[in-house]
């Protein structure tokens, strides 16, 4: 099994840059391999491995909650920034491979191996989050009540932040809630209602189980202010602005611990003070996936390009053109890469991949207080992120022109960093108006990727999305 092999890669080199990860590193092979979807059955070595074993002791129970992170760390970002940004209108695909040219076509194909890599390394943390929240409660061990919150608070932020992405990603999911393969196999699809309450349950319970502060120097496991600033960020999808703004002011106002980057060169390094949370890099010589296959070295054919449109659509002045933008000359003409994460290959780790950043709260602050008809509160988170771009004051002074431009501005701050291009476009209604002057045969029913062939033919009571 590939994830088996990928551990042994790296069991040296997480031994050599973290002095605290993964204790007990043969339970957290446990742990995912429990996570697999077809819950492969092994033998328990000399009878010691059993769930009770793995969550006997702080060391263990702790090293099987970090093992959650793992495949968080390795490609997934990537896998969802890449795809949603040939999706979109961020992206533009000069790669020869099928699977990748479907998706910038948004003719994907059920079949497709990116869209069933997403969907299975976004299943595996939810298979393992249940294993860590059934064996906390059930378990008889010494843990102290702490430890046990601190846990189960991280598995259920992990399950919701997996959820999350599924669904914006293929609409109405199976809800898988344990670890029971006799149950899992068939269930159903469950609605984004029941699936949006799950996440909202998950995160409101980790925001009160989790430490208000980080377990380590690092900013690498989820604390209190991980749980406020998904819950603003679901909220604000949800439509339910009040609690959006509360959530994302909660992250805002705790300056003890966050500030946003004078430097945007600053935004992606470890543990930096805008970062919310980040993962620690698990893949040998490379620090983030984005930086290892967005940065050109050549002109075509090679993978992807940001879209000329896009480049073009910055303002001037705009300082994330020119420290998050880098560029090559081809032979009549430049193309343009992502360099938020500037490093492709090194063996020092300088970079942790981000997963979330308080830019991301005053954006999601400032869209929220707009529908509140707050202008001015959203004028000024707006222009926070503005003016750290080296930009003027914005000159939108009404509620439709302040969104227009809050949806912009998200797109230079946020652009491919886990899908919110692709998002905004969706949950705001606009997929439509935009991607249909970008994209010939653009239809609605693109706007969610298929359910993985492979999990309708083995999955009995599970249908396929419209479209496909």
């Amino acid at each position: 099994m590939k994830t088996i092999k990928n551990f042994f890669k790296i069991k040296n080199k997480i031994k050599q840059n973290s002095k605290y990860y993964f204790s007990k590193f043969l339970l957290i092979l446990i742990i995912f391999i429990s996570a697999c979807k077809d819950f492969i059955v092994i033998e328990n070595p000399q009878g010691e491995l059993t769930p009770t074993a793995v969550f006997s002791t702080e060391a263990s129970a702790t090293a099987a909650v970090l093992g959650i992170y793992v495949n968080i760390a390795g490609s997934l970002s990537y896998d969802i920034a890449h795809s949603t940004g040939l999706a979109a209108d961020e992206l533009t695909n000069f790669s020869t491979t099928l699977d990748q040219q479907q998706v910038f076509a948004n003719e994907i194909a059920t079949n497709n191996s990116i869209v069933e890599r997403i969907w299975t390394n976004l299943y595996k943390p939810i298979y393992a989050a249940n294993a860590v929240i059934e064996s906390i409660a059930d378990a008889n061990n010494d843990l102290k009540e702490e430890t046990k919150q601190q846990l189960e608070g991280e598995a259920k932020f992990l399950r919701a932040f997996a959820y999350f992405y599924l669904l914006n990603l293929y609409g109405d999911i199976p809800l898988v809630t344990n670890t029971d393969y006799q149950i899992n196999q068939v269930l159903s699809r469950s609605s984004s209602t029941d699936i949006y309450e799950l996440i909202i349950s998950d995160l409101t319970q980790a925001q009160g189980l989790l430490s208000g502060n980080y377990q380590t120097t690092e900013r690498i496991r989820a604390n209190k202010s991980a749980a406020s600033a998904m819950l603003a960020r679901v909220h604000l999808y949800h439509e339910n602005w009040t609690e959006a703004e509360t959530h994302a002011t909660t992250v805002i106002n705790n300056e003890s611990l966050y500030e946003l980057k004078s430097n945007l060169n600053d935004a992606f390094i470890p543990n930096n003070e805008e970062a919310v949370l980040q993962v620690f890099p698990m893949s040998g010589s490379i620090n983030a996936w984005e930086g290892f296959y967005f940065i050109l070295t050549s002109a075509p054919p090679f993978n992807v390009s940001l879209s000329d449109d896009f480049v073009a659509s910055f303002e001037a002045g705009d300082q994330r053109m020119n420290h998050w933008v880098g560029n090559i000359s081809g032979s009549n003409k430049d193309y343009y890469y992502a360099y938020k994460y500037k490093i492709q290959f090194s063996s020092t780790v300088a970079e942790y991949p981000t997963l979330l950043r308080l830019a991301e709260q005053y954006l999601i602050r400032a869209e929220a207080r707009a529908k509140q008809d707050n202008l001015t509160g959203a004028q000024d988170d707006l222009n926070k992120i503005r003016n750290r771009a080296g930009l003027l004051n914005t000159t939108a002074n009404d509620k439709a022109s302040l969104l227009l431009a809050i949806e912009q501005e998200r797109h230079f701050e946020l652009f491919t960093e886990w899908g919110h291009r692709w998002f905004d476009l969706k949950r705001t209604g606009r997929a439509g108006a935009v991607l249909s002057l970008v994209k010939s045969g653009w239809q609605d029913t693109d706007k969610l990727f298929p359910i993985p062939l492979r999990e309708i033919t083995n999955s009995p009571n599970l249908t396929q999305n419209p479209g496909y």
